[in-house]
């Protein structure tokens, strides 16, 4: 077995080491040491041996956990990879990573989301409530704006056309990981919503604020969300109903379907009518008519 010193963990190529070859706690020393190179060098090999064994790398977890402090983007990225492998087959090892990687999920760099929303992902399908108590960023991280990387860029720099479309490239690929981290927050959301609908009730009215989004996205996300919590505590979206109203003349199937779910559960007959719209929308979804005419009549009949 090779003992490697924090020093040396650079020497060790990571695409032909083994579990056999290096003490992990050599590769502990390099994930904290002061130089950026032996740290981001630590860090990938961490990653290649967690690709192989993710129990090899389970002592070095804290210490790649502290890592997500990181302003070295690098440094944090590698630590991020080594953690997704982790995280799908012993995600109880990361369980007090979870405020870190939520803060993650809106850091400046999309890259750095992107990577960040690995690892949230397989932890939050198996123990959502441990994303409970971060409610207030994940709300925050879907409400956050999409930022263009290359804002203000109107005209081929002196590269000429193929730098140009070089650096539109960039951005489009910035955008999507923005919006691809977005995407795990929301899920997040609606997954906490539906394993612990009281944890949701305080977030109401943030949550309904998205309602009023123009992304399809987190408009879905808000009525799924606000279901989940009227069907165990109407009382406390009653102030949703108009603006899942509103949100039945849109001509997204999902956002429709969801919003007369939520409408049904909040039990407010004012929603009557708007329903009885979409159950006579010749264009609409068999099924979505189907479902809001039978809401309709449930509304109607409770009212009576």
């Amino acid at each position: 077995m090779t003992h490697a010193t924090a020093d040396d963990v650079r020497e060790l190529d990571p695409d032909e080491i083994t579990p056999a070859d290096i003490d992990i706690e050599r590769v502990r020393a390099g994930l904290t040491d002061e130089e950026n190179l032996v740290r981001t060098h630590a860090a990938k090999i961490a990653g290649a041996l967690a690709d192989q064994d993710p129990d090899v790398v389970v002592p070095v977890v804290p210490t790649l956990l502290d890592r997500l402090a990181e302003d070295h983007s690098v440094v944090l990225k590698e630590s991020l990879t080594a953690l997704a492998l982790v995280a799908d087959e012993r995600p109880a090892e990361l369980t007090d990573g979870v405020p870190a990687l939520v803060d993650l999920l809106d850091h400046d760099l999309p890259l750095v989301r992107t990577f960040a929303a690995r690892v949230v992902r397989p932890l939050a399908a198996e123990h959502p409530e441990w994303f409970a108590t971060e409610l207030d960023d994940l709300l925050a991280t879907l409400d956050s704006e999409i930022t263009n990387l290359v804002e203000g860029l109107e005209e081929p720099p002196m590269g000429g056309l193929s730098t140009f479309e070089q650096y539109r490239a960039i951005g489009e690929e910035g955008r999507k990981r923005q919006l691809a981290a977005r995407a795990v927050a929301a899920n997040v959301v609606v997954a906490v919503a539906e394993a612990d609908s009281g944890a949701l009730v305080e977030h109401v009215p943030a949550v309904v604020d998205l309602l009023d989004s123009d992304d399809t996205l987190l408009v879905t996300t808000s009525a799924d969300v606000i279901a989940s919590v009227a069907e165990d505590y109407p009382e406390a979206v009653s102030d949703a109903t108009d603006p899942l109203c509103a949100c039945l003349d849109t001509h997204d199937g999902a956002v429709r379907a969801n919003a007369v779910t939520a409408l049904g559960y909040i039990g407010d007959d004012s929603a009557v009518g708007p329903l009885r719209e979409v159950a006579n929308d010749a264009e609409a979804d068999e099924d979505l008519r189907a479902l809001a005419a039978e809401t309709a009549d449930w509304l109607a009949r409770d009212a009576a």
